[in-house]
């Protein structure tokens, strides 16, 4: 017995004893730390548990013959309406319409996912297998070769549930990722909705874990057009007809649809009587019909700005706050937690040593749905709003000469774009951020990752002075499919100085960016 004992006893003691050296085993002591994406929103698909299953992408597409249908059960409300003033009778009958064609994207009237559309993050763990890939196959030189590396840690997520939600599938994402790849911290790359992700991570998991962060086309300050939306104050305008007849990007049956409206309207110049009309209708119904679809997304909540935030419950769930308790009870704890301490959080995270880089998108007017759309932005975001602290000229103008006075006065005019339009030294890390003109919201192309992997894989914190083909300021180009960006270097002979009163609000801008600056420094000196 004394013998079994003795040999037990043994065998546990040798186990024990290489408990250590296999731990040291698994350790990885390179110099490459595995980086993460977090991927902006994703489709999902209409049933998660199939290996085949439709692609959702979150917008119901009408096809030809459903509009038809549509447009007949419309016309009587439409009828009433124009002719009465009432209304209600349309607005019912078109969120019925949305209603059914999102049945499978929207969630339950508690934030929840009622039926089996999705993504399942335990299939793309399966698929992965989350393998230790995080060292680099070659060594990089172009942007082909970045896009291989950056993407091996591929985090998808449903863009519809509770961000906080996505941010615990996130934890448990990157502790496989640390297990496989044998580090201790991880880099990020967050693009989009991916930084509202991330933010939401920072708060409940804070950043022991992490080394790096990349914000590639932030939104986690908000969306200008989700706020216009969720706010009631969508403005449709001969300009907003214009825009669709002749500019929109057609990427459905349903683009094809109201793009065709829109010329009928172009066309016939009917929609000049009836512009004011369209904006009442449009807000009249969107609150209904948001309650059936958006709304009822938590992480969609996510996507509103500070000053948006309130406004849009009041619009959205006035008279059904009981309804929709559980939903307002996940918003209000992201708004409360994350929203409203975001400059804090990131400057928490500096404070404690990580690099933190910003890609800002700017150049094109936002959609022509809002009340002044021709300010700096990528079409969906402003540039103010990617990044708080920037001073930025309307579209088809430029700083004036004060401006640029005043800005070499302080030694400020480095961070003012060559095209004089923007002004980035009031952000919070100038030094980190670069800015991409005429690169379009929805489009992340190759051709920028390169400069993504620099930051990323940096001996030290790079910087806008690392590379001289990064500069702060860049432009980016589609020559035929054939993608490029490049520095920044001509001013656009369209565009147009500011007068002097158009300089004096710009420096009134200028002045709330550097109290924000000063606000940010003294809670970084109280952190250190």
């Amino acid at each position: 017995m004394k013998k079994v004992i003795s040999v037990i006893m043994a065998v546990v003691i040798l186990c024990v004893g290489l408990l250590p050296a296999a731990s040291a085993a698994t350790a990885c002591n390179c110099s490459e730390t595995p980086i993460v994406y977090i991927r902006g929103r994703a489709d999902i698909v209409a049933d998660k548990t199939q290996k085949q299953s439709a692609s959702n992408p979150g917008l119901p597409t009408f096809y030809g013959e459903d509009v038809e249908g549509y447009v007949s059960r419309l016309v009587p409300g439409f009828f009433t309406g124009s002719t009465f003033g009432n209304w209600d009778k349309f607005s019912s009958t078109l969120t019925e319409i949305f209603a059914e064609e999102y049945k499978d994207y929207a969630l339950d009237k508690n934030g929840n996912v009622d039926n089996n559309s999705g993504i399942s993050l335990e299939k793309q763990w399966s698929a992965d297998k989350i393998k230790d890939v995080h060292k680099a196959a070659q060594t990089v030189q172009n942007a082909q070769q970045a896009s291989k590396e950056l993407y091996k840690y591929y985090f998808i997520y449903d863009v519809r549930i509770d961000t906080f939600e996505v941010a615990d599938e996130l934890h448990k994402y990157i502790e496989t990722v640390k297990k496989a790849s044998g580090h201790s911290k991880v880099k990020i790359l967050a693009r989009c909705f991916g930084t509202n992700v991330l933010s939401a991570y920072l708060v409940r998991y804070g950043w022991n874990d992490i080394e790096d962060v990349l914000l590639y086309n932030p939104i986690m300050y908000g969306t200008d057009k989700l706020d216009c939306i969720f706010t009631g104050e969508i403005k449709v305008t001969r300009d907003s007809i214009d825009y669709i007849a002749n500019n929109m990007v057609i990427d459905s049956e349903t683009d094809a649809t109201v793009q065709k409206v829109a010329q009928i309207l172009n066309e016939s110049g009917s929609f000049d009587s009836t512009g004011d009309t369209a904006s009442f209708v449009a807000n009249y119904c969107a609150s209904d019909i948001l309650r059936e679809t958006y709304a009822t997304c938590p992480g969609y909540w996510s996507m509103l700005s500070a000053d948006a935030y309130e406004k849009a419950k009041e619009y959205i769930f006035e008279y059904y706050e009981d309804e929709y308790s559980k939903i307002i009870e996940k918003t209000d704890y992201y708004h409360e937690n994350v929203r409203l301490k975001l400059d804090e959080i990131y400057a928490d995270m500096k404070a404690d040593g990580v690099d933190i880089y910003t890609v800002v998108k700017y150049g094109a007017p936002l959609l022509p749905i809002m009340e002044n759309p021709n300010v700096q932005s990528d079409d969906t975001v402003t540039v103010e709003t990617q990044v708080p602290g920037a001073v930025t000229a309307p579209l088809g103008s430029t700083f004036g000469e004060a401006y640029m006075e005043d800005a070499a006065a302080r030694g400020t005019a480095k961070y003012i774009s060559p095209d004089k339009t923007v002004d980035a030294s009031g952000i919070f890390s100038p030094d980190t951020t670069w800015f991409v003109k005429d690169l379009p919201h929805d489009i992340f192309p190759q051709c920028l990752d390169l400069l993504l992997y620099k930051t990323l894989r940096s001996k030290g914190t790079f910087t806008i002075n690392s590379d001289k083909n990064y500069p702060q300021f860049m432009v980016y180009e589609n020559n035929d499919g054939t993608e490029t960006v490049k520095p920044l270097k001509t001013v656009d002979e369209n565009d147009q100085p500011l007068d002097l009163l158009g300089d004096l609000l710009l420096f009134i801008q200028k002045i709330q960016a550097v109290i924000i600056k000063i606000l940010r420094e003294y809670l970084l000196g109280i952190v250190l």
